[in-house]
């Protein structure tokens, strides 16, 4: 089945959309694999392994989940979309911040880039959750919830997930870009990947401010997503 997103994709002549995409391996705005740059490839126990799950997405900042769907319900979708962008008042920012101690970090096995969501920001994801996510009818979230019941034990994690196929919305909401992932390197080698990717992130943007959000599409499963249409903001 089909799947939608709302995502965040810097410019594509930013350098820091130029990294991202090439640690990645897939620049999704031209819609192409890229070769991964040599300093990764020569970092110790590099992998491309590293790159597998990450690599299909290119390089985003979740604002809605990835929500399976019926392809009839792609043109409603893109309305509904459009429709709620047009709640906001034209002078509105919608902004990210680094957020210095934890900017680059591990969640799970995945390498990422932590921001920090002003206010707008954060009315705009919980505004695409509650209304676009039911639109669909389901997620990887549900889907996995559904074979495991055990693996949400908060009561409330189980009820978003159930109504807005994820866990991870509203005030659980955290901004981020991912890197690499799955990261399997030994654990001593954390420290170092976090390192490598400071030093390579110090000089770039410490605040975001977002001139446009993209609704986005995985036709099938084994598929890179893409671009399908990029709303201004």
């Amino acid at each position: 089945m089909p799947k939608f997103a709302v995502y965040y994709i810097p410019p594509g002549k930013s350098p820091l959309y130029k990294l991202g995409s090439a640690m990645l391996g897939y620049d999704i705005r031209n819609r192409k694999k890229i070769p991964r740059p040599a300093a990764l490839t020569a970092f110790h126990g590099f992998h491309e392994e590293w790159q597998r799950k990450a690599r299909p997405y290119g390089f985003h900042l979740t604002i809605g989940d990835s929500i399976d769907f019926k392809p009839g319900k792609m043109a409603a979708i893109e309305r509904e979309l459009e429709e709620l962008l047009g709640c906001f008042k034209p002078d509105s920012v919608f902004r990210l911040d680094r957020i210095p101690s934890k900017y680059v970090g591990f969640r799970d096995t995945a390498v990422v880039v932590n921001y920090q969501p002003n206010d707008n920001m954060k009315i705009l994801h919980t505004i695409i959750a509650s209304r676009l996510h039911p639109m669909g009818t389901g997620s990887g979230y549900l889907e996995r919830f559904l074979k495991n019941p055990g693996i949400l034990e908060k009561p409330h994690h189980v009820q978003r997930t159930l109504k807005f196929f994820s866990h991870t919305v509203f005030d659980s909401y955290s901004p981020h870009f991912t890197l690499l992932n799955p990261f399997r390197g030994a654990r001593r080698d954390r420290s170092r990947i976090i390192a490598f990717f400071k030093a390579r992130l110090r000089a770039y943007q410490k605040q975001i401010r977002l001139a446009s959000i993209c609704l986005c599409l995985q036709m099938r499963q084994d598929e890179e997503w893409i671009i399908h249409r990029e709303f201004p903001l």
